[in-house]
């Protein structure tokens, strides 16, 4: 599977392309015609792109299903996102006389930013297959539309999971939950999958998590993301005094953890606890996925782009606390 760049550098390649979203106004409906795919056609691909953004991919899920984001308009034009934090303001007073004077202290405000790149991976179609497939009443061949929505799907996972401290614009960096300069660190002592862990010891790991959060005065509600390779360590049995129950269910039982979740992406012996709220973390949409089209080489090859703009965006308050705990 080739890697799909993180860049929008290659896309204006074809000047009728730019031309096209260029009259339109950078809306991306203008790539999508009907001059050479049949509708039920666009309809077999464009299932395919959605089906192919079903597979492990949880982390990114988790945010869209608990309202985690923040959509964008006409985001192929908006490269960087801006936001601000500031200082606490001190606190009112507790007087019986209502004209005694506040201190008169300034909240000072910072500015942060994002950089909001294009994901996408291309694929092609040449005008023989396509008419060969239709003389013989077979279905489009939406194969290759599935790896590039896949590999979109994958860059988009780990930069949350990973971030890309590699990718620079503008001075802006996309972080991501295990490269995140404030979030919590906890030492991880002794992998879950050694035979010396007990699920005890694995469930001491998860309370030190929580209580690095709660140190940093973030109280929950909280996902649990493990690397692979602790999945089935989680369905042992805790212990003997538990009437049966996994380390799993023990975690589960722990207040505040509402979902623990294997995440693929996750680098072995890698854990997290990210504080489910939009002060913490939140998903930046400014381009829903899509495939989109044009021709060239006169028409004899068909060019397709499965691309999207979504980035994570974590944020910390103003004393750089941060709702994200990693356990390494």
């Amino acid at each position: 599977m080739k890697n799909p760049m993180v860049s929008s550098a290659n896309f204006f390649s074809s000047g009728v392309a730019a031309a096209m979203l260029d009259g339109e106004e950078l809306n991306t409906n203008a790539l999508r015609t009907n001059k050479l795919l049949r509708n039920d056609e666009w309809k077999q691909i464009d299932l395919a792109v959605v089906e192919a953004q079903r597979i492990r991919l949880n982390a990114v899920a988790d945010l869209y299903n608990r309202g985690l984001s923040l959509n964008i308009a006409d985001g192929l034009g908006v490269m960087i996102l801006e936001w601000q934090t500031m200082t606490g303001k001190t606190g009112g007073r507790l007087d019986m006389s209502p004209q005694a004077q506040e201190l008169n202290d300034r909240v000072k405000f910072a500015t942060k930013t994002l950089p909001l790149p294009v994901i996408h991976d291309d694929w092609q179609l040449g005008i023989r297959t396509l008419k060969a497939g239709r003389k013989k009443g077979t279905p489009i061949d939406t194969l290759q539309a599935s790896e590039s929505s896949k590999n979109v799907a994958e860059i988009i996972e780990n930069l949350l999971i990973n971030g890309s401290s590699s990718y620079e614009f503008d001075g802006s960096i996309i972080y991501g939950y295990t490269d995140y300069p404030d979030r919590n660190q906890v030492s991880l002592t002794t992998a879950w999958d050694d035979s010396a862990m007990t699920g005890a010891l694995i469930r001491d790991d998860v309370l030190a998590m929580k209580q690095a959060s709660i140190n940093a005065k973030y109280y929950g509600p909280f996902s649990l993301y493990v690397p692979t390779a602790y999945e089935t360590v989680l369905d042992e049995d805790y212990s003997t005094n538990y009437g049966g129950k996994t380390i799993r269910q023990r975690i589960l039982d722990i207040a505040g953890i509402q979902s623990i979740t294997v995440n693929d992406t996750l680098s072995a012996n890698n854990v997290l606890l990210v504080q489910m709220t939009s002060n913490v973390i939140r998903m930046v949409n400014g381009l829903p996925i899509q495939n989109l089209q044009w021709d060239s080489k006169g028409g004899m090859l068909t060019n397709f782009k499965v691309m999207t703009i979504q980035v994570p965006q974590i944020r910390s308050d103003s004393g750089t606390n941060c709702g994200v705990t990693h356990l390494s």
